[in-house]
């Protein structure tokens, strides 16, 4: 999607979300994603 971009992973996995969070980063060229471990937490940042 060239309209949207990820700004966030949530995963209750540690090593999962430490994966995804650098997917976004490399992506995107910087270390701006965030990374939660509770969806809720994710959905109120």
């Amino acid at each position: 999607m060239e309209d949207a971009r990820v700004v966030a992973v949530c995963d209750v996995d540690r090593q999962r979300k430490i994966e995804a969070k650098k997917m976004v980063d490399e992506k995107y060229q910087n270390k701006d994603c965030a990374a939660f471990d509770d969806y809720l937490t994710t959905l109120v940042a």
